[in-house]
């Protein structure tokens, strides 16, 4: 199998999170069958501060070279953003 390149979009600030469990447990195993998994936080006041700055923020410039973009959606930790 070739390794993909994933970018991988969820909230990985909370530490304390469920949501942000299962994005760390995927993005693990991702890596561990080979991939390369790039996460990008999601979170929603992490988008707000990088609106903000005027950064790149709900996807990362370079999304368009991803393999794979999955989003581990959720509500509550990344509002309305899909």
């Amino acid at each position: 199998m070739t390794p993909l390149k994933i970018l991988h979009v969820s909230n990985h600030s909370r530490q304390r999170c469920g949501i942000a469990n299962f994005g760390y447990q995927l993005s693990t195993a991702l890596r561990l069958l080979g991939h390369s998994v790039t996460d990008w936080d999601a979170e929603y006041s992490t988008i707000y501060e990088k609106i903000q700055r005027q950064e790149p923020a709900y996807l990362p410039a370079d999304v368009a070279t991803y393999d794979v973009v999955h989003f581990n959606w959720q509500p509550i930790t990344t509002s309305s953003l899909a």
